[in-house]
């Protein structure tokens, strides 16, 4: 009983803070209410969808702040914005891309470069940019023939990009 009262307490919150246009506040009171009353679907489904706007409106705020740490070569901090980014929004292949180049120009995880990386590659097949990151962290890693065969792959798909060419004539010199 107790907990069903908390729980309308938390909702009359949330549905206050969408009214006024606070979704983050909004996700947040309505994860309370959730918990106290997990059995609740129609509860559960009003928290999801809040929590999916707070997220939009969150990521956007992270890729502004993302973009600005970038234009000021804060590289780790970019990687983290990006992360966040990324993880809001899991269909976007830009801001993955951006979060595996900030994570090698910090000298981050490379591991997590790699997958975020392979994340822009997958949603976005057919984008050479994203092929050319992708094989900037194999080169990181020290990995001369990934990052080969990723630029392959890129120059396929942007065969007049000069760039490229050159990124590979200096992979090939190395060894």
């Amino acid at each position: 009983m107790a907990k069903s009262a908390q729980a309308r307490k938390y909702i009359a919150s949330a549905e206050a803070a969408l009214a006024q246009g606070d979704t983050v506040s909004a996700a947040n009171a309505f994860r309370v209410a959730q918990r106290l009353a997990p059995e609740d679907d129609d509860l559960r489904r009003r928290a999801q969808g809040a929590q999916e706007r707070a997220d939009a409106v969150l990521s956007d705020m992270y890729a502004r702040q993302a973009a600005y740490e970038e234009k000021n070569a804060q590289w780790a901090e970019a990687a983290r914005s990006w992360m966040r980014v990324a993880k809001a929004r899991p269909n976007d292949a830009e801001a993955h891309a951006h979060a595996a180049d900030a994570l090698v120009k910090s000298s981050g995880d490379l591991h997590e470069a790699r997958r975020l990386a392979l994340a822009g590659c997958t949603l976005e097949p057919r984008s050479a940019t994203y092929r050319v990151t992708l094989a900037n962290v194999y080169r990181a890693a020290g990995l001369a023939l990934n990052a080969r065969r990723e630029l392959e792959t890129a120059v396929q798909l942007a065969p007049h990009d000069d760039t490229i060419r050159a990124m590979m004539n200096r992979i090939e010199s190395r060894g």
